[in-house]
């Protein structure tokens, strides 16, 4: 069969356009014609329908955002912080070791400065050297607590009333 062509073959032939028709003796896609009438739709309106018109959707948007940046109320009374809390950090210092130990030494002179009172560790030579000493306790006055954070090497902080 040299000389007869399949439908695949000519179709591959046919130069292809997006939703446009088969030649007879096709079979019809309905995506085609799904497409062709989505375009038909574009054209009679030029953009694609909508329900809710602008004049309409402004309103709704401006109500919703103020309804959304309305201050909550707050009726109760909450009870004044400690004088002071005992603090578990977790840190990481990312640095080889002597490194390591300079910027331990700021780190704890940093924590100093900001009137913390670091318990002393089990043993304070590894504190300094050892990578995988990553945790400090002690205790600090409530009003400083948060100028913790403020430090890079600080990734976590645990507070507890003095006490509890």
């Amino acid at each position: 069969m040299e000389g007869s062509l399949t439908p695949i073959g000519i179709a591959l032939e046919i130069p292809w356009h997006i939703c446009t028709d088969l030649p007879k003796g096709f079979i019809r896609r309905p995506a085609a014609s799904a497409c062709r009438h989505a375009i038909d739709l574009s054209k009679a309106r030029g953009t694609m329908p909508t329900d809710i018109h602008s004049k309409q959707l402004l309103p709704i948007t401006v109500l919703g955002l103020l309804i959304a940046a309305w201050p909550a109320r707050a009726d109760y009374s909450a009870p004044p912080p400690p004088k002071e809390y005992e603090v578990d950090i977790r840190y990481q210092i990312y640095a080889g070791r002597n490194q390591r130990i300079v910027q331990f030494q700021d780190l704890v002179r940093y924590f100093e400065s900001i009137g913390f009172h670091k318990k002393p560790a089990a043993d304070p030579e590894a504190e300094i050297q050892d990578p995988n000493q990553t945790r400090m306790s002690g205790t600090i006055a409530s009003e400083q607590a948060s100028r913790i954070l403020l430090d890079r090497h600080v990734k976590a902080l645990l507070l507890l009333p003095t006490g509890f």
